[in-house]
């Protein structure tokens, strides 16, 4: 609730005036919910936020009236001139905190003198450099490198260990992170050779350093040109130089919401070029984010830390919206747990663990980049109370986070599961994906964890138990380990030799849903270096060398779009129907809205429309409203339960105001759950196709609805939908007679994986002949046939106990059960873990 107090303008009158600085940090305690998000939907500075305790806000002393007359009651905290006068202003220099200069001098001493573990390079430019290098002189004082330090005992040599980094200076106004890595790197070399446990993790991990992300920003902050800066200096307002800052900073884009990937960039936590989290026009646009990722992408990464200010907090990704969860959610949470309690705050108790959405939800974070892309187990700690302390303060807060760092750089040694990953014959390291059950098939889904390039080398890292375990890689035949045991202060050694996988061609029918094949037809196996077919006259395209395995096979026609199946290649299942359907549910609009639950603005357009007079639209009136979050809600469940393809597709135009106002489309599970499946801010004036595959809720029933979300500024368009589609296919057929799907269907065996027995259900007409299923290993080499009896077929479903023909156990792995009679066969896949 908003509380209007006649004692807030008293308060106001009797600031003093060293207080009334150009810039203030005020702050609103215990703020409700709507408080909250108030200010964060309608881009305020928001200096740091911890939940129902306060929110901090950098504005601009002119505009407290305005938070004045919005009824809120507040106290200022801190101001520019008060963190100037704690910092001598008089000096042009942030006391105790290094410059640019004093940073790459540090650097290179240290290197000098400890060149056997110290290796310092420079892994990308500025903003600023490269405007200066491009002729500009307006940027010759900002031609600033990116320095990182590699730590370790074989330096100049990329060794087989584990690989740890840590960051700092993504934002200009957190100089306190360079001065945490700075630390922590210093810790470490004077330590290494007299510290067992120091001398231990430089001797067996290759620890990298990258203290300042963002020179150009920093410069301006430790210059005190202007300490409320927080971006990099990227020419956004295309002027050719620096334009300074007030309440907005047109210049400039927010180095942690400029990660990618794509699909987590732009949205919630960012806003327009003028904001303070600008997230830049696509995905590491910046060079100062670049630089990081490629060093990312280089090695494989386990462990790393990203250190900002203030709130007093250790965080574990995701963020990116409300909803996301880590697969790996359980160990992150464990171990920043571990972390927060080391570390003392200044007001009594420890730092606050908690995941990053917990602070507030934003897109396009180093860390989330880290997690999701590279599956790293990448934390940020929230440095201190305020942006800048004074060098006194400052020195405690990173001396207390030093045992916090130490615990990071040692649970790489301990509850891990390591090993290398080779091919059988060569020995050959494998990039290979590293599937642990339980944890991988949880949360957001996210990139699969894959063993490094180099050396084939994994360190998973889990919580105490027993896992069980998937090793692959294209071209190669999985193997599966069950009971994997990981315990506390050790880590269990698991080395995997994979076997090359035989291949075969493949051959792949598209038909229509009246068997009529499909000419022209595109077929691409997804994730694969296979190359792309197009099917011929018959609706037949032949693909050669596919190694056995499962794959995701996405087909494209004219007329039908884009669906994606699931293909399993075996010695015995080397056909594949792939059927193409019309859509099952349309609606354009054209008979009215009643398909739809509308709340706000939402209603129906007969200005613009991609077919007929009528789509639906957000503000039917003109622009959408200020302050609106309203939603179009489809009324009909759609069941995907028996689906083995599904995917939505419609038409859309949209004016919407960038970065700061949104349209989501979201998918549910359960009705009040909802994920975003695509976001869309800016502009698209002509129609465009939106396609968006469905294929990992197979399974499933869902719900679909449009979300919009408005700040309290400017106004637009808005947003237009047409041709609305849902596109399901329940069943694929080997045979020439379609109709005979609705009689004979094969379903997913229960449980899977399973350990001792699995329920394989069908569906078979009465008078089915020398109708049987047959259990195939990987090579195609028989197991188990079981003669299906007529009281098989009434039951439709039979039992397998994990045996073969003579009444042995089969080991682990990957199997394959096919039903088939005189004249019909289907195959489906199942997982043995014992």
């Amino acid at each position: 609730m908003k509380k209007v107090l006649i004692t807030t303008l008293v308060m106001l009158l009797l600031i003093p005036a060293f207080l009334l600085a150009e810039k203030v940090i005020i702050r609103i305690d215990q703020p409700s919910r709507s408080t909250v998000s108030y200010f964060f939907d309608n881009n305020y500075d928001i200096a740091s936020y911890k939940p129902s305790v306060y929110l901090d806000i950098f504005i601009p002393e002119e505009r407290l009236q305005d938070i004045y007359s919005l009824g809120y009651d507040f106290t200022i905290v801190d101001s520019e001139t008060k963190m100037k006068e704690n910092l001598v202003l008089r000096t042009k220099d942030l006391v105790g905190y290094r410059s640019y200069d004093d940073l790459v001098a540090e650097l290179l001493t240290l290197e000098f003198n400890h060149n056997d573990i110290i290796d310092v390079s420079i892994i990308g430019n500025s903003r600023g450099k490269e405007y200066s290098q491009a002729g500009n002189s307006n940027y010759d004082n900002y031609q600033h490198d990116i320095y990182c330090v590699k730590l370790s005992d074989n330096v100049l040599s990329n060794e087989d260990e584990a690989n740890i980094i840590f960051d700092g200076g993504h934002h200009a106004r957190e100089p306190i992170g360079v001065e945490q890595v700075m630390l922590i790197l210093n810790y470490l070399v004077d330590n290494y050779g007299t510290d067992p446990e120091v001398t231990d993790w430089v001797n067996n991990a290759q620890i990298w350093f990258v203290p300042l992300v963002n020179p150009d920003g920093h410069k301006i902050v430790i210059q005190e040109d202007d300490t409320s800066w927080r971006k990099n200096i990227n020419d956004n307002d295309g002027n050719g130089q620096i334009t300074w800052g007030g309440y907005y900073y047109p210049d400039g884009v927010d180095c942690n919401r400029n990660y990618g990937p794509l699909e987590w960039f732009g949205g919630e936590g960012t806003s327009g070029p003028t904001g303070q989290t600008y997230c830049g026009p696509e995905p590491f646009s910046e060079p100062e984010t670049t630089a990081l990722k490629d060093l990312l992408s280089q090695y494989r990464f386990d462990m790393g830390m990203s250190y900002h200010s203030y709130s007093e907090l250790i965080m574990w990704p995701l963020g990116y919206n409300m909803s996301c969860q880590a697969p790996d959610e359980l160990a992150l949470a464990n171990l920043g747990q571990e972390m927060a309690v080391t570390v003392p705050s200044q007001y009594g108790g420890n730092y606050t663990p908690q995941q990053t959405n917990a602070l507030y939800p934003c897109s396009g974070t180093t860390t989330d980049y880290g997690y999701g892309v590279e599956r790293i187990h990448y934390f940020i700690t929230e440095l201190g109370t305020v942006f800048i302390p004074d060098a006194t303060t400052m020195n405690n807060i990173i001396d207390n986070n030093l045992s916090a760092a130490l615990i990071l750089i040692d649970r790489i040694f301990e509850r891990t599961i390591t090993g290398v990953v080779t091919d059988n014959t060569t020995g050959a390291p494998l990039e290979a994906e590293v599937f642990v059950d339980g944890v991988d098939n949880s949360g957001t889904e996210v990139e699969p964890y894959t063993s490094g390039q180099h050396f084939g080398r994994y360190n998973r890292i889990l919580l105490p138990g027993n896992y069980d375990v998937t090793f692959s890689a294209f071209g190669y035949l999985p193997q599966t380990f069950t009971d994997v045991t990981v315990v506390s202060g050790d880590v269990t050694q698991l080395d995997v030799q994979l076997n090359v996988a035989p291949t075969v061609s493949v051959d792949i029918h598209i038909k229509d849903d009246d068997g009529v094949p499909i000419s022209g037809a595109e077929i691409e196996v997804l994730d694969t270096p296979l190359l792309p077919v197009t099917t011929n006259g018959a609706g037949i395209a032949t693909i050669d060398n596919v190694p056995y395995g499962e794959y995701e096979v996405a087909v494209y026609a004219a007329t039908y779009g884009t669906f994606t199946y699931l293909m399993n290649v075996s010695a015995i299942n080397t056909s594949f129907t792939f059927v193409m359907v019309e859509p099952f549910f349309i609606d354009d609009f054209e008979l009215g809205l009643d398909k739809w639950t509308l709340t706000g603005d939402w209603g129906a357009s007969t200005t613009q429309a991609y077919s007929g007079s009528f789509s639906l639209t957000d503000s039917p009136g003109g622009d959408y409203s200020n302050y609106e979050l309203s939603y179009a809600t489809l009324n009909q469940d759609v069941d995907l339960t028996t689906a083995v393809s599904a995917h939505v597709e419609f038409m859309t135009k949209y004016e919407i105001e960038a970065g700061y106002d949104f349209v989501y489309f979201q998918i549910s599970t359960n009705g009040s759950t909802w994920t975003d499946l695509v976001s869309y801010d800016g502009s698209q004036a002509s129609w465009m196709v939106e396609s968006i595959d469905l294929l990992s809720y197979l399974g499933q029933t869902v719900h679909f609805r449009f979300k919009f979300d408005s700040d309290s500024y400017v106004t637009e368009d808005g947003i237009y939908i047409d041709d609305f589609k849902i596109y399901k296919y329940e069943n694929t057929y080997s045979n020439d007679d379609p109709q005979q799907q609705h009689e004979f269907a094969l379903y997913a065996n229960y449980p899977n994986p399973f350990r001792n027995e699995t329920q394989i259900a069908f569906s078979l007409p009465a008078n089915a002949q020398n109708a049987e299923i047959s259990i195939y290993n990987l090579l195609g080499q028989l197991v188990e046939r079981i003669e299906l009896t007529s009281e098989d077929i009434m039951n439709q479903n039979i039992v397998w106990n994990g045996q073969d023909t003579s009444g042995k156990d089969v080991p682990s792995g990957v199997y394959f059960y096919k039903l088939s009679t005189h004249n019909h066969e289907t195959i489906k896949k199942m997982v043995l873990m014992k």
